[in-house]
């Protein structure tokens, strides 16, 4: 007869009160767990919790673990400690409490699984949340219309369409509208840039031409002035030399007589002399 020796894995449950029960063999549930294997057969790994080395009869712990069997932590991301345990947070597992519970999706595991890759209509740390809120979405887990609205928010949908469309095609009338009278005021404005500078020159060349008359006239009057200074003038000269071809036979008489009589004398006188 061959005996036989078998060998059994205790395993230590403890709950967030902190009560523990054993089983053997074991029922592992998700919850902290202290694993201690009592083979004498098992693997120098497996006496550490792959948590650390076998080496000259105990455990080297890796980074933040302790104890004979690497079985403590002295590190806690999403948790507390509790007797060198990591007591996690709703939502966080794993030793340190650093391993993120999605509700949907996937964790993330560029920051070190703290977050998670939501689906489109999930969003929050864990996806534990709806994305777009509104009293028409149905609430957690489903974030989805509800379908006796549907209907009713498609018609909303289709009416909200057209009254954008009417006023996207009111809009365009009103532009062309502004873009048309933009046009006119700017060939008016233009026109009446065009006829102002046109009138002033008109102006201008009316005020230059009444000055041109203004000369004219001005120089034709003293010339009808001039001509009748001359004239009379003229009219002068003409009576002077009337008066003076009247008065000439007069005084031709008056020298002749003048003459007559001063030769009379000459002659008497030398009469007078002769007698003597």
């Amino acid at each position: 007869m061959t005996l036989t020796r078998k060998y059994y894995t205790m395993c230590i449950e403890y709950s967030k009160s902190g009560a523990s029960s054993t089983t053997s063999p074991p029922t592992i549930q998700k919850q902290s767990v202290e694993m201690a294997a009592f083979s004498p057969e098992a693997y120098p790994a497996e006496k550490c919790g792959n948590k650390g080395e076998w080496k000259t009869d105990r455990c080297e712990c890796f980074d933040h673990y302790f104890g004979s069997q690497c079985q403590y932590t002295s590190k806690c991301v999403e948790g507390f400690l509790r007797n060198g345990r990591c007591i996690c947070n709703d939502g966080f597992e794993g030793d340190c409490c650093d391993e993120i519970v999605c509700v949907y999706g996937t964790p993330d595991y560029k920051n070190r699984t703290l977050s998670c890759h939501c689906p489109e209509k999930y969003t929050g740390r864990r996806c534990d949340q709806c994305r777009k809120q509104g009293p028409l979405l149905e609430p957690f887990p489903d974030c989805e219309l509800d379908p006796s609205k549907k209907k009713h928010i498609e018609k909303a949908a289709m009416l909200r369409q057209k009254v954008k469309a009417g006023i996207r095609k009111r809009l365009r009338i009103i532009a062309l509208c502004v873009a048309a009278l933009s046009l006119v005021g700017i060939i008016v404005c233009f026109g009446r840039v065009v006829h102002r500078k046109a009138r002033t020159a008109l102006e201008l060349r009316n005020r230059e031409d009444t000055a041109e008359r203004h000369r004219l006239l001005t120089n034709h009057v003293r010339l009808q002035k001039f001509e009748e200074t001359v004239a009379q003038e003229q009219a002068a000269a003409r009576i002077e030399d009337r008066t003076r071809r009247k008065s000439e036979p007069a005084v031709l008489k008056l020298a002749v007589k003048k003459e007559s009589s001063i030769k009379l004398d000459t002659s008497s006188s030398v009469r007078r002399k002769d007698t003597k």
